[in-house]
């Protein structure tokens, strides 16, 4: 299976790490530990066409995958919606991590710990 990562095109699946169903969304406003636990760890088992989250290792980019289970035909790829502003407080969208460069934290005279920051 080929996927095609939005910043480095096309790759060998190989290079990319399943993390689950892009669909699913966390709960809101609730500290039920059943929906909790149903949330964290009951999953569906899906045929045909789905919505999955994946990363691609060498660039670290969440990445969302639209492909059929069962054939594994690709129909799209796409970056994650960006997160909604802290006002609308809602968090059920991922936001890929900061790389160190992006944290400020390696280049521009920088070491790796940090330090000169």
């Amino acid at each position: 299976m080929r996927i095609t990562c939005p910043h480095c095109g096309d790759r060998t699946s190989e290079e990319f790490s399943y993390l689950g169903d892009a669909t699913k969304q966390r709960p809101q406003g609730t500290l039920d530990v059943k929906v909790w636990n149903d949330y964290v760890h009951i999953r569906a088992n899906p045929h045909g066409k789905h919505r999955e989250l994946w990363q691609h290792s060498p660039c670290r980019t969440w990445i969302v995958v639209t492909r059929d289970v069962t054939t594994h035909e690709i129909f799209g790829v796409e970056l994650p919606s960006p997160p909604p502003s802290p006002a609308s407080g809602r968090a059920d969208t991922l936001e890929p991590a900061p790389s160190p460069v992006q944290r400020g934290r390696v280049g521009a005279g920088a070491s790796l710990k940090g330090e000169g920051k």
